[in-house]
This record gives structure tokens, sequence and C-alpha cells, in this order.
């Protein structure tokens, strides 16, 4: 689900982005095809520097958006207070759905933990990441009410490319922001697929089945060399994490399977797009 409503909005922003050329459906089409060869990609490690590119993006469109919002809304509404909220069982409901869309990354944490090269890091690592999520939330959520109160709409970036809130941005600025978000967007696609992914190619082809192979109860009589054990295991199964792609055939196998199930993405966002607003 949340993959499709990446695409959907990426089909909005690049009609908000580029009006008078095509419809919503022509550019979700397009972003598939621009997204593939990172969809491609074998390993989650091995697409380590697009992740970070697109974690960077999502902070210089979100930054762009607020720094265009509360320089514009101060300039136009000087010394006026902003508007009460008008609290209903909608507006928290979308509040707690758009948060689901955020956290529902979280799918990726065991696809991590089994390509990290120290799994007993990890607990920290979703700590860590966790909280800066929530911050970077808390920042967006209580720049936008404090300038504009309940009149913020669900999404800052359109909130900043229309003339709704009475002003009108730069367009330099607007265009910046979209075309950070679209890469981030692009990127995160990707990196939720992977876990479809990975089950996908081992459903239909067998692959990556050694990962799953359960320990004996002899391997463990040992106490005192349990610690070692698991650290060998856990290096052996970090090595092999893209062994699969690397016997011949394999990687045309997995990759026509990602374009079919990608494929697939892409007409469901294109017939149900009217209904992911709801």
């Amino acid at each position: 689900m949340i993959p499709i409503v990446f695409l959907v909005l990426g089909g909005s922003l690049l009609t908000t982005l580029f009006p008078d050329t095509y419809n919503a459906t022509t550019w979700i089409v397009f972003m598939g095809l621009v997204l593939l060869p990172v969809c491609l990609i074998p390993t989650l490690k091995e697409g380590a520097g697009a992740a970070a590119a697109g974690c960077i993006g999502t902070l210089l469109a979100d930054g762009i958006a607020l720094y265009l919002l509360v320089t514009n809304v101060n300039k136009v509404n000087d010394g006026l207070s902003t508007p009460t909220p008008d609290l209903s069982f909608k507006g928290v409901a979308t509040v707690f759905g758009n948060l689901a869309l955020a956290y529902g990354a979280g799918i990726v944490i065991p696809a991590i933990q089994r390509e990290h090269s120290d799994p007993t890091r990890m607990p920290r690592i979703i700590l860590v990441t966790m909280t800066v999520i929530s911050l970077c939330f808390l920042t967006v959520s209580l720049t936008g009410v404090s300038v504009v109160g309940c009149q913020i709409p669900g999404n800052l970036l359109f909130a900043v490319s229309g003339t709704k809130l009475g002003f009108t941005a730069s367009r330099g600025g607007v265009v910046l922001a979209f075309l950070f978000m679209q890469l981030h967007i692009t990127i995160a696609f990707a990196v939720i697929m992977f876990p479809a992914f990975y089950i996908a190619e081992r459903l239909f082809f067998g692959f990556h089945k050694a990962q799953f192979e359960i320990a004996s109860e002899a391997a463990y009589h040992d106490v005192e060399s349990l610690e070692v054990q698991e650290e060998k295991k856990a290096e052996e199964n970090h090595a092999d994490a893209g062994a699969s792609y690397k016997i011949p055939g394999n990687y045309r196998k997995a990759a026509a399977l990602r374009i079919v199930i990608v494929a697939i993405c892409v007409g469901i966002a294109v017939a149900w797009q009217d209904h992911f607003g709801d």
C-alpha cells in the first residue's frame, strides 16, 4: 500500500510542478519507468548511497517548504493571530493515517538487520532513527501550526505551491522543494519494496533460503563458544546477502520479477489514484 501511495503522490507532485503538460496517469507511468534502476539494485547494502540521497532529499524539501511558508505568511499576515483549530474525528484520523504512512518504513528493519555487519547494534540504530524522525515531524507540524493555525493543508508542499494561504511563493523555491521530494519518493519506493522483492524471489525462485536455516541444538551445547559462533554466523549471513544474485542467470530472473512487481504497483496506482486521498 505504501509504495502505491508514493506513486500517486509522485504523480500529483509532477502534475503540479509541470502544469498543462500531462495528466497524473501519464506521470505515474513515467515515474514507474524512472524508479526501475533503483529497484534493480540487488541488495539494500548496495543501495545505501541512494537511500542516503533520498533522506537528504526529504530534509531539503521540507526545509525549503517551511522557509517559504514562514517567510511569506509572516510578511502577508504580520500582526494577525492564527485561527483556533476546529477539531473533528476526520482531522484526527487523518493525522494518525499520515503518521502510519510515515512510520510504515519500519517494515524494512528486518531486511536491514539481515544485511547489517553487526546486527547487535540494531536496537540503538532503531531508537536513534525513530527519535530523529519524530523530531522532524514535530518541527514540521509545530512550525506550520504556529504560522497558519488550522489553515495548514494536509501536504506542506502543496501549501506553498498555490495561493490559498494568501501569498505566492518564489517559483524557484517551490520547484526545488518539489524536485527534492520527488527524489525522496523515487528512492523511498525502492527501499520499501525491497522486503517484497526478497520474499517474492524466495517464493518463486528459491533464492535466499540458506539465510533462513535454523541452527541445530548441538551448536549451543558449548556455552563458552556461543558468542564466537554467533559472530561467525552473522559475518557469514552478511557476506551471503547477495550470494544468490552471483549465480549465473539468477540476477536476470530477479530483475524480471522485480519489473513485473513494479508494473503491478503502477497499474494499481493508476486505477485507484482518485481514492488514495480519502
